[in-house]
């Protein structure tokens, strides 16, 4: 099993070589029209696993006047998100650190779920974070459309090699069920690396 900071040396050497490392516009649009869907005006927005703050940065860019917070294990991609975002409020550690007694209108979390290696401990602790009337978003890919294989958490054997749960769509809302969010909408994308979205509440 990889550890916290083996975990952070990795990150911290993708965004070092790469600042603008998983900044897909197309993946920041899906998310942002979705959460539109259920709240037009968001008030405050939390990006779990922010990386470089490219979704925040999106979500800016749109004209949106919510107050932005993002969290990402990285201080490197922190940093780099902090650069663009100045007057957002960015934070470097895990997810089951971040103390905040603030409760939030709207999460997003692209691509990290599957990273969570602990992932009933982080779903719940995501789920504590929202607001009763809020949404969390969740972009997860089909791993087991590219590496196929046992359904549990472990290191991807090709692509950028890191390490991820291997669940498929069914098994991923129970996850999301016993952690206590209700499945409010689900989209099933147009790629497997960002094939699984949902809106949970």
């Amino acid at each position: 099993m990889v550890t916290d900071t083996e975990l952070i040396k990795q990150y911290d050497g993708y965004y070092t070589r790469d600042k603008g490392k998983w900044s897909i516009p197309e993946r920041d649009k899906l998310a942002y029209e979705a959460i539109l869907e259920f709240i037009p005006e968001p008030l405050e927005v939390l990006d779990v696993g922010c990386g470089n703050g490219h979704t925040l940065a999106y979500f800016k860019a749109q004209g949106s006047l919510a107050k932005l917070y993002g969290i990402d294990l990285s201080q490197v991609a922190i940093d780099i998100a902090k650069a663009k975002l100045p007057e957002a409020s960015l934070t470097a550690g895990f997810l089951t650190e971040y103390d905040s007694r603030k409760r939030f209108q709207v999460i997003v979390c692209l691509g990290s779920a599957e990273h969570f290696t602990d992932l009933q401990v982080n779903l719940k602790k995501m789920k504590s974070l929202l607001k009763k009337e809020g949404i969390c978003y969740i972009e997860i890919p089909n791993n087991l459309a590219y590496d196929v294989g046992k359904h549990d958490y472990r290191q991807l054997r090709s692509g950028s090699r890191q390490y991820e749960w291997h669940l498929d769509k069914d098994e991923w809302e129970v996850q999301f069920v016993e952690a206590g969010f209700e499945v409010k909408k689900f989209y099933r994308r147009n790629r497997p690396q960002w094939e699984f979205c949902w809106v949970l509440a």
